[in-house]
């Protein structure tokens, strides 16, 4: 990309420097990251990309909020939406946007309560992202990084995601949604998301294949990939961000965390039974905050599952060698791993 203006020294230390700048292409606000000569040798192929789009809602907002909801939508549409067209189409590709969705939204006053939280949060992130990165370059051993992070005011359809973007895994924070977490939440989701794009990107790099929708639909609603997937990004982010408590990097309560664990068994029963299937229904129940399983009292169960199994094939492997796994394999993977597990 073609930077032409650097606006703001924002930190210097004997490892980097991070300037602020701007891209004349979008328009908006980056920050990037570029190494001093002593180590530029060692990390020459690391780059993180901050893009925060969340910059111009909120511009938006302001300049509008004496206008009618219909006329602020046309202009949210306009300076928002179009500006930042390439990744909301990302977004949209996984239903993680909906621009249907944001009259509802606007009327509801749903904004209006998170404004001023979503500003908080959005200052604090582009450093916060600095920081876990190059703790992923130093706790994961990393020979490359490629890193974009989108800081965006979506329509409270995710609070952190990985997507494909310009052919590599980008990882995506909603501020509308994780501006009501607590602080090490928010690194904690961070952790994790850095985690699937380091894994997603060293994957596509070791095989010599772009990201795109057609590779991610290959994990998408597999229960068996999706264990593989999740998993690893758990195991990441214990190692970006370690000492905490188990249950933190799993989101779950400690009420949740001794419940998986005295039912330990049982879960492992319950997801060999289903590690083969290929469905929506089964997913959603399974692996997301909108449904569970009737019978068990708690939503994203198959995180624990995924958890654990990813830490048996640890005890042979080390990360960047699963990282690395085809994803044809993951599958077979998971279920010799809890065949083992459930004896």
């Amino acid at each position: 990309m073609a930077y032409h203006q650097i606006r703001k020294l924002l930190k210097q230390d004997k490892n980097f420097i991070c300037v602020n700048m701007l891209d004349s292409h979008l328009q908006n606000e980056y920050f990037i990251i570029i190494l001093n000569k002593e180590v530029f040798e060692m990390y020459k192929d690391i780059l993180l990309e901050i893009v925060n789009i969340g910059v111009d809602f909120f511009q938006f907002w302001k300049e509008t909020k004496n206008l009618s909801s219909e006329r602020r939508m046309e202009i949210w549409r306009e300076r928002y939406v179009e500006k930042h067209r390439e990744i909301i189409s990302a977004l949209n590709e996984f239903r993680f946007f909906s621009e249907e969705y944001f009259m509802q939204l606007l009327k509801s006053g749903a904004y209006a309560k998170r404004i001023k939280r979503m500003e908080h949060v959005a200052e604090g992130l582009p450093r916060k992202i600095s920081e876990l990165t190059f703790k992923a370059i130093s706790n994961l051993n990393l020979e490359e990084l490629k890193l974009t992070a989108f800081i965006i005011v979506g329509t409270f359809n995710f609070d952190g995601a990985t997507i494909p973007y310009r052919g590599r895994g980008a990882v995506g924070l909603g501020l509308e949604v994780i501006c009501n977490y607590p602080r090490k939440i928010i690194s904690i989701l961070l952790a994790h998301e850095i985690g699937h794009a380091i894994h997603l990107n060293t994957y596509c790099r070791f095989n010599k294949i772009p990201i795109c929708i057609k590779f991610m639909d290959k994990i998408i609603y597999n229960i068996g990939r999706s264990l593989y997937l999740e998993g690893l990004a758990v195991a990441s982010s214990m190692r970006i961000i370690p000492n905490r408590n188990e249950n933190e990097y799993l989101f779950y309560s400690q009420e949740e965390m001794n419940w998986c664990r005295e039912n330990r068994k049982n879960l492992i029963s319950r997801m060999l039974k289903l590690v083969d299937l290929t469905d929506e229904d089964t997913y959603i129940k399974y692996f997301t905050g909108n449904a569970k399983p009737e019978d068990i009292p708690y939503r994203r169960i198959a995180y624990y599952v995924g958890s654990i199994v990813i830490n048996k094939l640890l005890e042979n492997y080390d990360l960047n060698e699963l990282y690395k796994v085809r994803v044809e394999e993951w599958g077979k993977y998971v279920k010799k791993t809890l065949i083992e597990l459930s004896k």
